[in-house]
């Protein structure tokens, strides 16, 4: 909540032309935070994937080294 306060008061004069424009509260919220949602959204899909692959790689390398490391897999 705190970052959206943060950056909705960065773009606060973005808001007040749009509203002078006629744009419903919808539309404007729309506007300034779709394209933060869908960059947040992207960029937790890439660190997902990073994170998992470092996971793999660790596991791999230390199972290739001959040690033993106790995890489950469904």
């Amino acid at each position: 909540m705190l970052l959206g306060d943060i950056y909705i008061a960065q773009y606060k004069r973005f808001i007040i032309m749009l509203r002078s424009f006629g744009y419903s509260n919808r539309s404007i919220m729309s506007y300034v935070l779709g394209t933060v949602t869908g960059m947040s959204i992207i960029a937790w899909g890439i660190a997902t994937g990073l994170t998992w692959g470092g996971i793999y790689l660790a596991i791999s390398l230390i199972a290739k080294a001959g040690l033993a490391i106790p995890f489950g897999v469904l």
